[in-house]
């Protein structure tokens, strides 16, 4: 179908002056727009493409008129889109497609690009035309790729949920801290991740906070616990940062599995408990050992007294008897000592 014949005819119907003036009027409208549209009719053809369409997808000018519109999307589901466009025309609505479902676009070179589309149907003859307007989210699908390298190199879940609380993004550490694949995460609520007694009250907190929308951490004070997939629960601490979005506003989560921290404070104060008690028991070794040396040594210094009192006057025997009974207690000390 060549360009004048698209304008003049819709199959063998000749259009009169009022429609040649109103197409006209949407022909220079779409060629005008800076946004990729398309003009497409009740049978799925092609009527109008300006040039971002043609650029977006590597045709040359007019090459498009007169195509099927499916040619400018995957051939693996061509099928589906053509009863998709059937049913959109029997009951149109202006609507967005391909946000947050992976949306592409093929090229005339067989490459794909992602993509989001507009949908808006006008009626042309009493038939439901439809202007589709395409935004080429490439640049968007590479910057949220890198953003998700990055989160998943992150020691810590990172989890992305929006004001309903739905979770919108979840790092490789969220699946394996959780037991959850990522795909069991994306659309489910928060409260997924929350032991069922803490839902009411997780609940309430999260429509507070968006009240505030503030960096803080979450439950200061308080015990948190995350629910893992086989049932059982650990201790958490989480971080909440506020991000504004084209979506409206997200919370950004960080959590942190706190088992390892809990296990090693747990093993610290019973050590230091083991050492409290080593520690009054070397007191009490300490108080007995002094008490029990004590004694003997202040009797072998009063027998050495006397031995040298003796010396004084002479009397060798009663030297040579204290000597000996302070050899004796020296003796006995020595083998206390050893048994301590």
């Amino acid at each position: 179908m060549t360009h004048s014949r698209a304008a003049k005819h819709d199959g063998d119907r000749v259009r009169t002056p009022t429609e040649m003036a109103a197409l006209q009027e949407l022909e220079f409208a779409i060629h005008a727009s800076p946004t990729p549209l398309l003009l497409v009719d009740s049978h799925g053809q092609i009527v109008r493409a300006n040039r971002r369409v043609e650029q977006l997808f590597g045709y040359e000018r007019g090459e498009l008129l007169g195509l099927d519109v499916e040619v400018l999307v995957p051939e693996s589901v061509h099928a589906h889109h053509a009863e998709l466009r059937d049913a959109f025309i029997e009951l149109p609505t202006s609507r967005a497609m391909g946000r947050g479902r992976d949306l592409h676009g093929q090229t005339k070179s067989g490459a794909l690009i992602p993509i989001e589309i507009g949908l808006d149907p006008i009626e042309r003859a009493g038939e439901n035309w439809v202007i589709v307007s395409i935004l080429d989210i490439t640049e968007r699908v590479s910057a949220e790729r890198r953003i998700r390298m990055a989160l998943d190199a992150v020691s810590n879940a990172v989890v992305m949920i929006d004001a309903r609380g739905t979770i919108v993004l979840a790092n490789a550490q969220t699946s394996a801290m959780f037991g959850r694949p990522r795909g069991q995460l994306i659309g489910k609520p928060i409260e997924t991740l929350v032991p069922e007694r803490y839902h009411r009250r997780h609940q309430v907190f999260r429509t507070s906070y968006l009240n505030v929308k503030q960096a803080r951490r979450m439950g200061m004070g308080r015990e948190l616990f995350g629910l893992h997939a086989d049932g059982h629960e650990f201790p958490v601490e989480i971080a909440l940062t506020p991000i504004e979005s084209p979506d409206g506003v997200l919370i950004m989560c960080t959590i942190m599995d706190l088992t390892e921290r809990r296990r090693h404070e747990l093993e610290t104060q019973a050590r230091n408990r083991q050492l409290s008690a080593l520690n009054a028991d070397l007191t009490q070794f300490a108080y007995s050992a002094s008490h029990d040396l004590k004694a003997p040594l202040i009797s072998i210094s009063g027998l050495l007294k006397f031995a040298g009192d003796d010396l004084d006057a002479g009397d060798l025997d009663e030297v040579r008897a204290n000597i000996g009974k302070a050899e004796r207690l020296a003796a006995r000390l020595a083998r206390r000592i050893e048994e301590m």
